[in-house]
């Protein structure tokens, strides 16, 4: 199947900004990046439609799967820090397999996202997942 518009756009900027790329089919591009120390973040970019006609991409990082509702004190806690990033919010997102992982989502008009743009919201996005994944499983899965 040849790429969209939206997958080769995506692709670019992505390995433009750093990033290896993947995969990617016509809904979504898989990106990935290495902090010092060697612990890897994975980013998922995907079109969510258009605002005033410009189109939006979602840009996803995600910090844990979870098989059932979130305990009351993890999700207040991360409803809190949503009021307090500036780049950025947690949010559920549907995985593989039907599971479900909690994330860190910041949405950008696609037509005027640049490299280095992409590179600052995905580190910060990826940041902060991390954190999240080590702090909540140690692991290094995402």
């Amino acid at each position: 199947m040849a790429e969209t518009a939206f997958v080769t756009r995506i692709r670019k900027l992505a390995e433009q900004a750093g990033f290896r790329v993947l995969s990617g089919d016509e809904d979504y591009v898989l990106a990935m990046f290495q902090y010092p120390g060697g612990r890897t973040q994975q980013v998922l970019l995907h079109p969510v439609g258009t605002v005033q006609g410009y189109p939006i991409v979602e840009i996803v990082s995600a910090a844990k799967e979870i098989s059932e509702d979130l305990s009351a004190p993890l999700a207040n806690r991360l409803l809190r820090e949503n009021g307090e990033h500036s780049i950025g919010y947690w949010g559920i997102i549907a995985g593989p397999e039907g599971k479900a992982l909690i994330g860190m989502h910041h949405n950008m008009m696609l037509d005027t996202l640049d490299p280095e743009e992409l590179k600052v919201i995905v580190t910060a996005l990826g940041v902060r997942a991390d954190d999240l994944e080590r702090e909540l499983s140690g692991e290094d899965v995402f």
